[in-house]
């Protein structure tokens, strides 16, 4: 009977309430489509595993931006994640239904096309795939806050991203492009996961990067 009674006084605070859960018991998701009940857990392995799976998004005649697209089940758990536990009480997050790394952004690649055809854009990035695909990181969950939103997503690095956005610099530069005009090391790569009420990005002032990360995943 002592030993039970002791067992109890170990797991009841002082006051006579269940102890308050820990970061591992809060780091919980509703399962997808359900408002209750059962909850499973996403960490950084299933990030990462999802991220190994990139491919670059094909090329077409409506291609404004080049992107590498992922899985978006595995993100959208950890958005889930978000609503329940980081946001809780507040209306969820909104989001596009898919996942992508923007590779070169739409006004990045609207300067590239004075000098590079798509088609070598594309064929340079997919030189480099590989190469991202086993160097892709994921570093944490980044929050960024603006004066009326705030977005969230997965802080991401690859060295190899940073040297196929160098492979085209040196392509445009080649056929008479200015250096200038594309940075190929200014770049913050990331993936959305949700914004409230609307997404925020660089003329927002919004930084993407391991400054703006919220909490490891």
């Amino acid at each position: 009977m002592r030993g039970l009674m002791l067992m109890a006084l170990l797991v009841v605070s002082p006051f006579g309430c269940a102890s308050r859960p820990t970061n591992a018991t809060m780091n919980v998701l509703a399962s997808s489509g359900a408002t209750s009940g059962a909850v499973t857990s996403v960490g950084q392995q299933v990030i990462q595993d999802a991220l190994q799976t990139a491919e670059l998004k094909p090329f077409d005649a409506s291609t404004r931006y080049a992107s590498l697209d992922l899985p978006w089940d595995s993100f959208n758990e950890l958005r889930q994640q978000i609503d329940t536990v980081d946001r809780q009480g507040h209306a969820p997050l909104r989001h596009r239904g898919e996942a992508h790394i923007t590779w070169i952004t739409p006004p990045e690649f609207q300067v590239l096309l004075r000098d590079l055809k798509p088609s070598v854009i594309e064929s340079i990035l997919r030189q480099h795939l590989f190469d991202v695909r086993a160097s892709l990181r994921a570093l944490c969950l980044g929050r960024f806050q603006g004066a009326d939103s705030e977005t969230w997503f997965v802080v991401v690095e690859s060295a190899a991203l940073i040297q196929a956005r160098v492979a085209i610099q040196q392509a445009f530069v080649a056929q008479g492009g200015s250096s200038a005009l594309f940075e190929p090391k200014t770049y913050h790569p990331h993936v959305t996961l949700g914004f409230a009420p609307r997404d925020l990005h660089a003329q927002d002032g919004a930084i993407k990067d391991s400054r703006s990360c919220h909490r490891p995943l």
